[in-house]
């Protein structure tokens, strides 16, 4: 697969801003808000 962006020494790969932006929203929404159980990931279950 052939990638359309450089990462030659010391690039950074870019990610679209409403990318980030909604992976942050998402990392920070509690489990419980999205119906989402907590035990997937943890290993003490």
């Amino acid at each position: 697969m052939v990638s359309g962006t450089s990462l030659e020494a010391g690039a950074q790969p870019v990610i679209p801003p409403i990318v980030a932006t909604n992976l942050v929203k998402r990392a920070c929404e509690l489990p419980d808000d999205v119906g989402r159980s907590l035990s997937l990931w943890s290993y003490a279950s």
